[in-house]
């Protein structure tokens, strides 16, 4: 059973309005693709996927969506419980990786720590972040290509080593693409994890809690 630990916030990074880089003192580097539930007294627990590691800091990107989103970038000590979540499986060569909105989070630490090629898409450019290297699309073709993340996807053709984070509705779309395309790889989706252990089953999807097992087969979404 994991219990929550107080650590330091040493410094809160804006990236555009509504997202940012905390980073919290930890000094044991996370496996990759794994989370924290993170908790400021006065507000709920909430997961966050851990971004990077840096020196005894992790690193979340967080977009506010709410109080404790909000709140979290004027803290100055959180509780931290975790890494929670299984490693996610290594690629066989450099990964393809695919990244829709804040789904960027665990997708950056895999970028950083495998390389690989990174394709970002988001709605318009005012909902991305910097990221050095990144290919990226919009909706609208404010920023980069215009079309989807998964346009992007089908343009590379990549087939294998295809790691993939981003809202229910773009996994789902990656899903019926990996059957119909043969693509092999793993998918984690943007969801409420309550209890972080299993117990609560409220992060259920494609029969998997995703608290347990956070990367999918990209077939079995």
């Amino acid at each position: 059973m994991f219990n929550f630990k107080v650590k330091e916030v040493l410094r809160a990074k804006r990236l555009n309005k509504n997202t940012y880089h905390l980073y919290v003192r930890w000094d044991e580097k996370p496996p990759v693709g794994t989370f924290f539930m993170v908790w400021l007294p006065g507000f709920e627990a909430i997961p966050l996927s851990v971004s990077g590691w840096y020196r005894g800091a992790v690193r979340f990107t967080i977009q506010v969506r709410g109080p404790t989103t909000k709140a979290l970038f004027w803290a100055t000590k959180v509780g931290l419980m975790g890494p929670l979540g299984r490693e996610a499986p290594p690629p066989l060569g450099k990964p393809t990786l695919v990244a829709g909105g804040i789904g960027i989070a665990p997708l950056l630490y895999m970028y950083e720590e495998w390389g690989g090629t990174l394709l970002y898409g988001g709605r318009s450019a005012k909902d991305l972040i910097p990221v050095e290297g990144a290919i990226i699309s919009t909706d609208d073709g404010s920023k980069g290509k215009k079309g989807t993340v998964l346009d992007l996807l089908e343009e590379v053709g990549a087939k294998r080593d295809i790691y993939a984070c981003g809202p229910p509705a773009m996994l789902k779309a990656l899903g019926q693409m990996s059957r119909e395309k043969d693509l092999r790889g793993y998918g984690s989706t943007e969801t409420m994890v309550k209890c972080g252990m299993g117990i609560c089953g409220a992060c259920a999807i494609s029969k998997r809690l995703l608290c347990k097992e956070p990367w999918i087969p990209l077939r079995e979404i």
